[in-house]
């Protein structure tokens, strides 16, 4: 397959993954992840975790606090190379978070499949001043 193509037909698989997560169910996303030692997730419930043996699991209880289904989000950046690439996003839901989450994920080609290794998801806050400016 093309890698042009194997991009386009992983974001399209991701958003419908998304989807269903957001409905309560892990399984089409974690299909998604690599299930190497090296995964990480820094996830917007909170905590890390590293490794398939704790991403896996960390996947099935997130989407255990999802029953809406309703999920959008706004492509913001994105770049693939030969073997590395990623996506960064604004994601929208109803269920957990009332702000939008600010989202990145790492992707590997691994047999020629991209599987994400790295979700970092957090919410949209305001520009803040560090307390050191704001005493000046």
């Amino acid at each position: 397959m093309e890698a042009d193509n194997r991009v386009t037909d992983m974001l399209t698989t991701m958003v419908s993954a998304q989807a269903e997560f957001a409905s309560g169910r892990a399984g089409a996303f974690q299909a998604m992840w690599s299930q190497r030692d090296d995964v990480t997730i820094f996830g917007a419930l909170g905590a890390v975790a590293h490794g398939w043996s704790e991403v896996g699991p960390r996947l099935e209880w997130a989407a255990s606090h999802f029953t809406s289904g309703t999920w959008d989000y706004d492509p913001i950046s994105s770049s693939f190379g030969t073997d590395l690439g990623y996506t960064v996003w604004m994601e929208r839901g109803e269920d957990v978070f009332t702000t939008p989450l600010r989202v990145t994920h790492v992707f590997r080609l691994e047999e020629d499949q991209w599987k994400i290794v790295h979700r970092h998801g957090d919410p949209l806050v305001e520009i803040t001043i560090p307390a050191s400016d704001a005493a000046d």
